[in-house]
């Protein structure tokens, strides 16, 4: 069989129902085609649009290889050049210090692939109600609210809450950084596989309204900074293949490899609807995913609901004055500790308010 690009023998295949076959060099710029072609359709750097960027690594697979598009963009030629001015954010959500300081050794290493700040931020920061420059600090910051995080998640009554807090959190993490830092855009590295399984968890959890938003390239809910999601067409088995070719995978942290065994036995809605689509892509139905997602962008609030939740920007009814939709007003009655709950709450709406 030959490549559908050139004479060369094909070799490899994306998952799409399509079956396209490519050869190793062509599958490589089909993949990377696909993150450039998610910005630039959007018009995101151009037309004088803001280039500041605030790149939020975790050192996941899809982590390393947003960090790699990135790096290789800066250093394109002219005509190909990622034109954004990228700020560089480790967001750890590890609680063991000495896992957190072996992260931050396994950063310094690769650090030189992007000549721009880089800031060490932990997920117990969302507990600051006044942010400060993170720029400014010298170790990690948030690290000082690591045990009320620990505490929070520990008093969830299951791991469906706790890892839907953890994702509530991470994002209003990202946009309260990139708000103090005066940054307009945020890039997260979710995957086209991840994107998926969020939007069968969210309709679960009775987030239907926020669907389309929360699984788009672009996401402008969030008053002055969009959320960009630009590897929302690409799979995690694409994404692998890629970073196994290029040694992208040496910015895999060791931490997210050995997560990745623990995780098999964590049973959570969010596993649960992650399970179902590997089982069914397994099974041959290798456009599961392109399917979900292509459903999402047709799901949307009605006009008629103007009020947003104060946790997940989704649009809602409020009869009575409240601050949080039905699903997140669900989520937190599931936190056992609500005097910790009290003090996440009272942060977070400090600054929204």
């Amino acid at each position: 069989m030959k490549c559908v690009k050139c004479p060369q023998i094909a070799t490899l295949c994306c998952t799409d129902p399509k079956k396209a076959a490519y050869c190793k060099p062509c599958f490589i710029q089909m993949v990377k085609h696909k993150f450039s072609s998610a910005i630039g359709k959007r018009r995101l750097y151009k037309d004088g649009g803001q280039r500041e960027t605030l790149v939020v690594y975790d050192g996941t697979n899809a982590g390393a290889f947003l960090l790699s598009l990135v790096s290789q963009g800066l250093r394109a030629d002219a005509h190909k050049r990622l034109t954004l001015v990228p700020t560089v954010m480790v967001l750890l959500k590890e609680t063991d210090k000495a896992v957190i300081d072996s992260i931050k050794k396994e950063v310094e290493h690769i650090k030189e692939c992007i000549a721009a700040p880089w800031l060490y931020v932990h997920i117990a920061a969302v507990f600051e109600s006044n942010i400060s420059d993170p720029q400014t600090s010298s170790d990690i910051y948030g690290v000082d609210h690591i045990s009320q995080w620990t505490q929070l998640l520990t008093s969830c009554s299951s791991s469906s809450t706790k890892k839907e807090v953890e994702y509530l959190c991470s994002n209003i993490l990202c946009i309260r950084i990139a708000q103090k830092l005066g940054v307009h855009k945020v890039m997260l590295s979710m995957s086209a596989d991840e994107l998926a399984s969020t939007t069968l968890s969210s309709l679960a959890l009775a987030r239907g309204p926020s669907v389309f938003h929360a699984v788009n390239v672009v996401d402008k809910r969030h008053g002055d900074v969009t959320l960009i999601r630009p590897l929302r067409e690409i799979s995690e088995k694409e994404i692998a293949l890629v970073n196994r070719f290029e040694r992208s995978d040496r910015y895999i942290l060791n931490v997210q490899k050995d997560r990745v065994k623990a995780d098999d036995d964590d049973q959570s809605l969010q596993s649960v609807s992650r399970d179902f689509i590997n089982g069914l892509i397994m099974n041959g139905f290798t456009g599961t995913v392109t399917t979900i997602l292509s459903i999402a962008n047709k799901v949307q609030a009605p006009a008629t609901s103007r009020t947003r939740c104060v946790l997940c920007v989704s649009t809602y009814n409020a009869e009575e004055g409240g601050r949080y939709c039905s699903s997140c007003a669900s989520v937190l009655d599931q936190v056992g500790d609500k005097v910790l709950l009290k003090q996440l709450l009272d942060a977070i709406c400090t600054v929204i308010n």
